[in-house]
C-alpha cells in the first residue's frame, strides 16, 4: 500500500465507545517494523488494529525485504480499515549504508503525513531506524525490543559489548523501552537502560474458537492414537530445534510410538533434518511448514519450546489459550507464562536430556496432562489482547502528553 488519507470510521461496537471517547483527542500513532515475521509481525498488526478500534490514527510503515504469510495475510485483513495506513519502505536487517536512506525515507514521512504523536519501533532494526527518525523530527518514541540481541547466549563478547553499547545510546534518545517479560525487565536493567524508562507490557491474545484434537490432527496429517509433541517456530539458533531432536531421540528410546511435529521455517531446515538422520529419529519427525499455530495446538499433547532466550513469545500464549501442557526452558519466559508443576514442567536451557525427562513425564501422565490443560486456560486471562492494547495506548498517551507539557 501507499500512504493514503485516512477516511472516517465506522462507529464502533457498544462496549468500546465508552473507551473511544475518554480517548480524546485521538492519537496519531505510526508503528516502525523491519522484521515483518513471526511473533514480532503477529504483535505489531494485533496491536495496530486494536489502537484503531479505539479511534487512534495508524500508520503502519515496514519493510518488505523480511515478511512472511502471517504478515502478509494480515496486513491484507487490514486494508479495510479507514483508520490504518500501511506503507513499505525497505529496511534491511543488517547494519550498512543503506539505513541511513531508511531514516531519509522515515523523516520525510513524518514530516509529510505528520504530525505524529509517538512513534513506536518494533524490535531492533525498526527501534533503531525509528527512535534515530524521531529523535530528528521531535516526535517521541517508544520501543520493544522483542528480545534483545544481548539475551542471545551466542553471540561473541565483542558483539555483546557493541549492541549493549547502541542499545544504551537508542535508549537515551527515545522516550520508553517495552520490556515482555520480567526476565526481559531484569536483562535491560543489566544491560545499563534506566529503569525508570522500562515499561513491563506482556503481548496479549484474544480467544477464538478452536478445532477439536481430531480435527486438528486430520488438518496436519497426524495419527489420532499416537502420542505428539509440538513445536511451533522459526528453525534458528535462538529456538534451539537442534536441542528439541537430541531430546526427542532419547524420549523415542522409551516410547517408539511418539511423534515429533515441527511447524515452521527458517535457515536451519536443511541442517536440522540431516541431524535427525543422524539420530535416527526420522521416522518420528513430521516437518509441516508453515502452518497456523492456534489451531495447530489442540493436536498437540504437549507443547515443547526449547529456546535459548526468548522475550514473551506468542506460541506459549497459543498453548495457554488451547489448553496445551508445555514443557520450556529456564529462558523461555518461566513463572511468567510456565509454571513449574501447574500448567508444565521446566527444564535447563541446552540440557536434551533433561528436556527429553521433562517430556517423557508428561507424555506418560493422562492425570497430569489433565491438570497442566485446565490451569493453562484459566491462566490465559492474563494475557488478553485488550491489555496489551489499553497499556499500550496508556503509555503512548503518557510520553504524548509529556512532548505536549514540556516548555517551548
Amino acid at each position: 500500500m501507499t500512504a493514503a488519507a485516512p477516511q472516517s470510521a465506522p462507529a464502533a461496537p457498544p462496549h468500546e465507545q465508552a473507551a473511544q471517547a475518554s480517548d480524546r483527542p485521538r492519537l496519531r500513532v505510526i508503528e516502525v517494523i523491519e522484521s515483518a515475521n513471526a511473533g514480532v509481525a503477529r504483535h505489531t498488526l494485533d496491536l495496530s488494529a486494536g489502537l484503531a478500534r479505539r479511534g487512534c490514527e495508524v500508520h503502519l510503515v515496514y519493510s518488505p525485504l523480511r515478511t512472511d504469510r502471517l504478515f502478509e495475510d494480515g496486513l491484507a485483513a487490514l486494508r479495510d480499515e479507514p483508520r490504518i495506513v500501511a506503507t513499505p519502505l525497505p529496511i534491511r536487517r543488517s547494519i550498512g549504508p543503506s539505513d541511513a536512506g531508511a531514516i531519509r525515507h522515515l523523516r520525510r514521512y513524518l514530516r509529510t503525513y505528520g504530525p505524529f504523536d509517538v512513534l513506536h519501533g518494533q524490535s531492533s532494526k525498526g527501534g533503531a531506524v525509528g527512535r534515530i527518525a524521531a529523535r530528528l523530527s521531535g516526535v517521541p518514541a517508544v520501543y520493544t525490543p522483542h528480545a534483545m540481541g544481548t539475551m542471545n547466549p551466542g553471540i561473541s563478547g565483542k558483539a555483546r559489548i557493541a549492541v549493549g553499547t547502541i542499545e544504551r545510546w537508542l535508549s537515551r534518545i527515545g522516550t520508553r523501552v517495552i520490556a515482555l517479560s520480567p526476565e526481559e525487565r531484569r536483562h535491560l536493567c543489566d544491560v545499563g537502560i534506566n529503569p525508570k524508562r522500562i515499561a513491563y507490557i506482556p503481548n496479549g491474545i484474544a480467544p477464538v474458537a478452536l478445532p477439536s484434537r481430531e480435527q486438528a490432527r486430520e488438518a496436519l496429517d497426524l495419527p489420532l492414537d499416537a502420542p505428539v509433541v509440538g513445536f511451533i517456530g522459526r528453525f534458528s539458533h535462538q529456538k534451539a530445534v537442534d536441542v528439541l531432536l537430541d531430546a526427542f531421540a532419547r524420549v523415542r528410546r522409551d516410547r517408539p510410538d511418539a511423534l515429533l511435529a515441527i511447524i515452521g521455517w527458517g535457515d536451519l531446515e536443511s541442517q536440522l533434518r540431516k541431524q535427525a538422520e543422524a539420530l535416527g529419529v526420522s521416522a518420528g519427525v513430521r516437518w509441516l511448514g508453515p502452518q497456523p499455530g492456534l489451531a495447530s495446538m489442540p493436536a498437540f499433547d504437549l507443547f515443547a519450546l526449547p529456546s535459548r532466550y526468548e522475550g514473551l513469545p506468542y506460541v506459549l500464549l497459543e498453548a495457554l489459550v488451547s489448553g496445551t501442557p508445555m514443557v520450556v526452558t529456564d529462558k523461555s519466559s518461566p513463572g511468567l507464562v510456565v509454571e513449574e508443576g501447574v500448567n508444565g514442567l521446566v527444564a535447563p536451557v541446552e540440557d536434551p536430556a533433561a528436556l527429553a525427562t521433562a517430556i517423557s513425564r508428561v507424555l506418560g501422565d493422562h492425570d497430569l496432562r489433565a491438570k497442566f490443560r485446565e490451569n493453562a486456560r484459566r491462566k490465559a486471562a492474563d494475557f488478553s489482547l485488550d491489555g496489551m492494547v489499553d497499556d499500550t495506548l496508556a503509555l503512548y498517551r503518557e510520553v504524548a502528553g509529556q512532548r505536549r507539557r514540556r516548555p517551548r
